[in-house]
């Protein structure tokens, strides 16, 4: 008989035994991202707070948040997300998923309670294990094999396999907890607004106002600096952010009353799950699924399904209640207008004062100066040439970014006097003559103690009272550039 050395992994019921190493080579399990609050388990059966990308040498388990692992060689290169409330061990350098909802992405090789599940090529499956009301594996794209009491059973997609009877059925995914939803008891109504919202249902698009409801097959989008709140009727709400769309993506009767789902497709949320413990109803946070006790929480969502907890009283796995740091302030970038034309490059932007702030452009990157919540690029030392940039200004805090692009001309040649002429009538004066640029030019001229000027491109006529020395003209155009020319 082999002798090996034993892994012990920390159980809900106790502590089991890990099996000898596998032939995949020892490569180990590594996080590649976690977002709110995850722990490893360490020497002692000891859990502690986890962060960045460590690797996963015993165990790892999901507060509110949720976490990515993959192995770091070897054949199956796929990964594992876990969602909230979520627990997974080391089986034989294999993920061993015990408690929770994961989403496998292949080719992937992974333990489910004692049973061995591979998928050889590229596809995806969910394994939902709560308790022992839902133990399922379900395929939504390609196909695997799961090793079920000394025989193989193979399921396809649009297949589940029920991990205690064994038994395969049709399965059609309903509740896509890895995508940013959002559901809600009642009816789903904006009860706050500003700046440009916008409610879309097929080919019509009308702004959104106070009070309405939305309804299955309607887009709500947020503009630049707007946002919306949206409240469910049996409690709880959400703020749609800048530049982001929420869909209605269905709406239906349950045990709990009517229930409206919306999907988060584009930018970002905060959720906020009402705060009495026990009451029914109100906002779940399906993105991720939160079965710890969440009451009032604040969360950030964005549309690829990560959470930030900003404000909490949440039960996690430890019993930690240590709130994340980062105030509950979505980052955002404003950039002033630039005139179409300009001498040189100056920029100014507005962003939340802890954000930095950085402008590219003609393969240079440049950080802007802060001065409060305003941040702003001088002139360029050396200078820009003359012709046209786009420039990308991007805004980065904690893990948000935000981008703008602004299109500057720099120009640098003065407009052109030519053909000029002036003709005296009794106390009138008529000047004529041409201007070229590439834009309107003002022209300028002072007589006496008045000052007179006129905007003109091209050919010009202009009518100024006859002065008693000849005047001189100054053309300026719209980058700040300036001819000279004394009247004949």
């Amino acid at each position: 008989m082999a002798v090996w050395m034993g892994v012990c992994v920390l159980l809900a019921g106790g502590v089991t035994r890990a099996a000898p190493p596998s032939s995949q080579g020892g490569a180990p399990l590594r996080v590649q991202y976690l977002t709110g609050r995850a722990e490893l388990l360490g020497e002692g059966n000891v859990w502690r707070a986890a962060s960045g990308t460590p690797t996963v040498a015993l165990g790892l388990r999901v507060g509110t948040g949720r976490a990515r692992v993959a192995s770091t060689g070897g054949k199956y290169a796929g990964s594992v997300l876990l969602a909230s409330a979520s627990r997974l061990g080391v089986l034989r350098d294999e993920a061993n998923l015990l408690e929770g909802n994961f989403l496998l992405e292949g080719p992937v090789a992974v333990h489910v309670r004692g049973k061995h599940l591979v998928m050889d090529r590229a596809g995806r499956a969910r394994v939902d294990l709560r308790g022992d009301v839902t133990r399922r594996v379900a395929v939504t794209s390609g196909s695997l094999r799961v090793a079920l009491g000394g025989r193989a059973v193979t399921v396809g997609e649009g297949q589940q396999l029920d991990l205690a009877s064994g038994s395969v059925s049709a399965f059609r995914e309903e509740d896509p907890w890895y995508a940013a939803q959002f559901t809600g008891v009642g009816e789903a109504t904006v009860q706050a607004l500003r700046g440009t919202v916008r409610v879309t249902r097929g080919a019509e698009i009308r702004p959104a106002a106070v009070r309405d409801r939305l309804n299955p097959g309607e887009r709500l989008t947020t503009g630049e600096g707007s946002w919306a709140e949206v409240e469910f009727t049996g409690g709880g709400y959400l703020r749609l952010q800048s530049h982001s769309e929420l869909s209605v993506t269905g709406a239906e009767g349950t045990g709990r009353g009517r229930e409206v789902t919306l999907q988060l497709s584009r930018g970002s949320a905060w959720n906020v799950v009402p705060g009495s413990p026990g009451t029914p109803g109100g906002l779940q946070l399906s993105t991720p699924v939160v079965s710890t006790a969440a009451r009032g929480t604040v969360f950030r969502v964005d549309a690829g399904g990560r959470v930030k907890v900003l404000d909490e009283a949440v039960a996690g796995p430890s019993q930690s209640t240590a709130a994340d740091a980062e105030a509950p302030r979505p980052l955002t970038l404003t950039l002033d207008p630039v005139r179409g034309r300009v001498r040189d490059l100056t920029l100014s932007a507005r962003s939340l004062p802890d954000a930095r702030v950085t402008a590219t452009v003609a393969g240079r990157r440049l950080s802007l100066t802060r001065e409060g919540d305003r941040f702003r690029l001088g002139r360029l030392d050396p200078p820009l040439p003359e012709g046209t940039y786009t420039v990308r200004v991007s805004a980065q805090r904690r893990g948000e970014a935000a981008t703008r692009w602004q299109t500057v001309v720099i120009d640098r040649t003065p407009p052109a006097l030519s053909a000029l002429r002036a003709e005296r009538v009794g106390r009138s004066l008529t000047v004529t003559g041409t201007v070229r640029d590439d834009g309107p030019v003002t022209l300028t001229t002072r007589l006496g103690d008045q000052t007179f000027t006129r905007r003109v491109q091209g050919n010009f006529r202009w009518l100024l009272p006859a002065p008693g020395t000849p005047p001189r003209i100054v053309a300026r155009d719209e980058a700040g550039n300036e001819s000279y020319a004394n009247l004949p």
